[in-house]
Parts: C-alpha cells; sequence; structure tokens
C-alpha cells in the first residue's frame, strides 16, 4: 500500500461449492457489500478456449446491475502515476435510451478525474434489396440513405451533448458519427487510432483512456451465433472497458 497510504482496503476470501461459476459468487457479494463499482482483469480468451471455459468478465456483466470496470491483460506492471489516469473517456452510443444508461457510471469515474468525453455514434448502413443475392459480389448501399443516416447520427449526438452540458456548463464533449457495417470493430478501430502506444503514437492530442459502453447481455445461442458489441470490444479493446447492463432490456434482445 506505499502508493496509496490512505486507501481503505478489506480482503475477502470467497467459497461455493453449490455455485456454478466465479460470477456468480462475486455477484452475490458484490450486491450484498454495498459496492458501486467492480473492477476486474481480463484474460481475452479466444476461440475454442473461450466459448468452453467462458469469460468471467462476459459472465459478470449478465449477473450485475453495477456497471463493471474491466482491464485488458498487461505484460509487465502498469506502473503508478500521480496524475489522473482517465484523462479521455469514450462513450459509445446506438441512439437507445438503453445505451444512454451507461453515462452516470462514466461521469463518476470521469469527474473525479477532470476528465474529457468523446460521444461515439456507429450506425449500421441499410443495405439495397437485392433479387439475386447470390450474383451480388458484396451488400450494396444506398450512398444518399447513408449521408442521411449519419446527418441523423450527428443530430442525435448535438441533442445528447446539449443535455448534458445543459446540467454542466463545464463538461468537455466531443461528438463523432460514423456509418458501418460492423460496429465493434468500428469502435476497436476508432480506438486504436486514438491510444497511445509504444511506438505508435495515434491522435497524441487527446488519447483515449477508457471506452464506456451499456450490453444487452445476450445468452445461449443467441450470444453465440449474434455475439454483440460489448463481447466483441471486450476481446479487442487496448484500454479498460466500464460495462453497464441496462436496468431494463426488452424481451426481444
Amino acid at each position: 500500500m506505499r502508493h496509496a497510504p490512505d486507501l481503505v482496503v478489506t480482503t475477502t476470501l470467497l467459497e461455493d461449492e453449490k455455485a456454478r461459476s466465479i460470477a456468480e459468487v462475486l455477484a452475490r457479494h458484490a450486491a450484498n457489500g454495498g459496492n458501486d463499482l467492480i473492477v476486474l482483469n481480463s484474460h481475452a480468451r479466444g476461440g475454442l478456449a473461450r466459448w468452453w471455459l467462458g469469460n468471467v468478465a462476459e459472465d459478470l456483466v449478465r449477473r450485475t446491475d453495477l456497471p463493471l470496470l474491466v482491464t485488458p491483460a498487461l505484460e509487465k506492471d502498469p506502473g503508478w502515476e500521480p496524475e489522473p489516469v482517465l484523462r479521455h473517456i469514450l462513450i459509445a452510443l446506438d441512439g437507445t435510451p438503453l445505451a444512454e444508461q451507461v453515462w452516470p457510471a462514466a461521469f463518476a469515474l470521469g469527474r473525479c478525474m477532470g476528465a474529457e468525453y468523446s460521444l461515439l455514434r456507429v450506425v449500421e448502413p441499410a443495405p439495397l434489396p437485392v433479387v439475386d443475392p447470390v450474383m451480388v459480389p458484396a451488400v450494396a448501399f444506398d450512398a444518399g440513405l447513408a449521408e442521411r443516416q449519419q446527418a441523423s447520427a450527428e443530430r442525435y449526438l448535438c441533442r445528447v451533448a446539449a443535455r448534458l452540458q445543459g446540467d454542466d456548463a463545464n463538461l468537455r464533449l466531443r461528438t463523432h458519427a460514423l456509418i458501418d457495417a460492423e460496429p465493434a470493430e468500428a469502435i476497436c478501430e476508432f480506438l486504436a487510432a486514438k491510444v497511445k502506444r509504444p511506438g505508435f503514437d495515434g491522435d497524441s492530442s487527446s488519447p483515449i483512456d477508457l471506452v464506456a459502453l451499456a450490453t444487452h447481455g445476450r445468452e445461449g445461442l443467441a450470444r453465440l451465433l449474434l455475439g454483440s458489441v460489448a463481447d466483441r470490444v471486450l476481446q479487442h479493446t487496448p484500454v479498460p472497458l466500464l460495462l453497464q447492463r441496462p436496468a431494463e432490456v426488452p424481451a426481444t434482445n
């Protein structure tokens, strides 16, 4: 505790032979302990190991209503710095009130560190109907419709930014609207261009330190076949990921 001598830390060893998973035990303990945030490291398993062994982070976010901060695995000690760690937080949105439920947790983390925020909205372009899809080498898109979708996304972000800044005049916000058929990949590519890494400066003017998004928490076959944006970003993000399961999830999801 030499790096944070005033920090109060308690330790608990959890054992439950009847529990079906580690995530189940952690979620129950967090709910009963009056906690505000769960923090853990992700091993980022891939392929068959991830499908068979599962992933505690992905399982846990489906079992708790608390925000979950997942840090990517590092090969060396991350070190300790006296200045704030989270200077720039990216909040990914999909245009729905469900996705917006990640705001309180993201702002609570950023507020104590004086962070700025970027709101990112990725819109999937609407494909054109085709008579014979087999004869089309790639899905065609209406360029005019894509432009209208992007303009709509930008207006949505402006409304969100105005609403948020109306509550806090000192809130620093940027907005970014993208058109991409793969939202998860678009988020990861946006991060790759904005993250400071050894040998690569990216956008060094304001690198992103954390990405926040809500997850619908799909389970079973739907998750196996469809996956989710949160799951895929979790596997590839080079920065910590803040996940929040919305309080209400439509049954159709």
